[in-house]
This record gives structure tokens, C-alpha cells and sequence, in this order.
């Protein structure tokens, strides 16, 4: 349990579960709408629904990197509600040597989505926003830029405050700390991504060292899915935990920790009354061996039980940033 291995390039097994795997290449993730231009010049009508002056369920896709252009197929994607058809163009703000823009013709009216080429050459590493802004309302799209592939990995990390205590693990070059990714299952399948100390030879980890893991499941015919589809099974929201999948999609979570003990959602009484977990973006990894990752960032609260003893501890202000692998 919770041991994992570099998730760019291997298969592995993840928070209590074994399935087998497929390796599969790269495919484009969706284009922008378009359309011939309305011969009248009408402008469409359309808004955001943003949520705490984020774009409530804007994606990002593609990996941005100081220093170098942004790669074909850079782009955001958003929802809109469309009032009144016509044509369509938004630009954003310059940040950082870059900016977001997308034109088109709406020809129906109602929630549909747009999508936003990128352009430019980021100068510097960092969170940068940029501003969206369609009638009478606007929102921020947050994208991450990286100073170099190691930075891609490295800002991996789970963070829990049990009893207000803080756990943290992040994955560093030098700390034999890694991030991976795991299946469960052949088309009817979990998927996994953990923080965990990387070992060899199925040997447990150490004591001092700790993991977490996170698991999501049911994605239904995974044999066949897109890696759009795959990334939409991801799609930021809200999600429910589940001691069981029997009892419904969700996801589940475990902890190692340092005396070797294990916790998780899945143990004990399973109750998580008045618990939450989120998913609150995700960005596309570099392909370099033709398998398709995506980076996650999750907050959560939840209760984590003993597996021996049933005994349970109540975490807070649950983070995690891992990855999910179409492996």
C-alpha cells in the first residue's frame, strides 16, 4: 500500500487496489467553436457564471514554461450561457508575456463552451490570473507557469491538519519523495495518484516516512475512452467520499503515517457526515512517452479510520496536487 513510482514513465499500484494497464498515446482534447461569421454582424449575447471570481469551471490545457512559447494546443476552456446568437470574441489581459484569446459564432442560444488559444512567451515561473470578461460579468482563470520540467513534479504535494497539527509531504529531487499514479479494474476502473516515499523490491517504507493517496472511481469504459474523456472524468467540482464504490462513484482517500499505520475513508464505519472533497483544476503533463497525465489539485475535509482498530481521526484543511495517468 501507497507505494509509487515515477509517474511520467511507470505503471502502479495505488491506495488498496490492483488492476492491470494500457499504455496510450496522446490524442487532441477539443477545438474551438466556430462557425461562418452571422452575414447580419449581430453580436452575441452570452455570461459567465463565475464562482468566487474564478471562471467556475474553466480548464487548463497545456504546460507553460518560462523562458520558452506556449505549445501548440494551449488553451483554456470555459461554459457559457449564451442569451442571444451571433458573433463571439474574447481577449484577455497581457500577463506575463502572455494572453488568452477566441472568436467564433454562436448559432444557438443556451449553456454551451468556448475556448481560448494562448499565444506568447512567458517570461517567469509563478500563478499568474487572467481576466475574462463577457457582458456584465467577468472571472479569472488561474494558470501555472513552470520554470522546467523538474518544476512540473515538484510542486506535488499532500497537506492535512489533524487535531491541529500540520502533515505535509512535498516531492522534491532529493528527498525520495514521488508522485504516481495507479489503475484499478479493466473498463470499469479506479484511478489513482499518491505522495509517496519511493521504495524497491516491495519493501515497506520506513518508519518517519509517510504517503497519501487519493482514488477515483467509477470511470465506465475506460478500454475506450479519449483522453478528453478522460480528463473530464476529472473535471473540477464537487465529489462525494465513499467508503465503498459499491454504493456509488466518488472517491477515497488513505494515509501511511510516520509510526506505519494506516488510515483510511474506507475503514471503520466509513461515516463522513459533514465532510467535502473538491476538485479545484487541472492542467494537462508533459507527454514525454506517449502516455497522457494530468495534473490535479484537491481540497478536502473527511475522517480517516484505522484500518486495525476502527479508530478515527478528523482531518482539515486537506491539500493535495498528484496525478492521474491514462496508463
Amino acid at each position: 500500500m501507497f507505494r509509487y513510482s515515477r509517474c511520467i514513465v511507470w505503471l502502479l499500484l495505488c491506495v488498496m487496489m490492483a488492476g492491470c494497464s494500457k499504455e496510450m498515446s496522446y490524442e487532441p482534447t477539443t477545438e474551438p467553436v466556430t462557425g461562418s461569421p452571422d452575414p447580419t454582424g449581430a453580436l452575441a449575447e452570452f455570461t459567465f457564471v463565475p464562482t468566487s471570481n474564478h471562471c467556475s469551471d474553466a480548464t487548463v490545457s497545456g504546460v507553460f514554461e518560462a523562458g520558452k512559447a506556449v505549445p501548440a494546443g494551449a488553451l483554456i476552456k470555459v461554459t457559457v450561457n449564451v442569451a442571444k446568437k451571433g458573433n463571439w470574441g474574447i481577449l484577455t489581459n497581457v500577463v506575463n508575456g502572455m494572453l488568452f484569446t477566441g472568436t467564433g459564432v454562436f448559432t444557438a442560444t443556451g449553456v454551451q463552451s468556448v475556448v481560448l488559444q494562448a499565444s506568447g512567451l512567458p517570461t517567469r515561473g509563478g500563478t499568474h490570473a487572467y481576466l475574462l470578461k463577457a457582458g456584465s460579468t467577468s472571472c479569472s482563470v488561474l494558470v501555472n507557469v513552470t520554470n522546467g520540467e523538474e518544476e512540473v513534479l515538484s510542486d506535488c504535494y499532500y497537506k492535512i491538519v489533524i487535531d491541529g497539527k500540520t502533515y505535509q509531504q512535498d516531492v522534491t529531487e532529493d528527498n525520495n519523495y514521488e508522485a504516481g499514479s495507479g489503475l484499478g479494474g479493466v473498463d470499469d476502473v479506479t484511478i489513482s495518484a499518491g505522495i509517496n516515499y519511493n521504495t524497491s523490491g516491495g519493501e515497506a517504507a520506513p518508519k518517519g516516512t509517510t504517503g497519501f493517496g487519493v482514488t477515483k472511481g467509477i470511470m465506465h469504459r475506460y478500454v475506450y475512452a479519449t483522453n478528453a474523456e478522460f480528463r473530464a472524468f476529472f473535471a473540477p467540482g464537487t465529489y462525494t467520499i465513499r467508503k465503498d464504490f459499491r454504493d456509488g462513484d466518488g472517491v477515497s482517500m488513505g494515509w501511511l503515517d510516520a509510526e506505519g499505520e494506516e488510515w483510511d475513508t474506507e475503514s471503520g464505519s466509513g461515516d463522513q457526515t459533514g465532510s467535502t472533497f473538491r476538485i479545484v483544476s487541472v492542467t494537462d503533463m508533459p507527454n514525454f512517452v506517449g502516455t497522457y497525465y494530468i495534473k490535479v489539485k484537491m481540497t478536502f475535509t473527511c475522517k480517516l479510520y484505522n484500518r486495525n482498530t476502527g479508530a478515527v481521526k478528523q482531518v482539515s484543511n486537506g491539500e493535495m496536487i498528484g496525478i492521474f495517468g491514462k496508463i
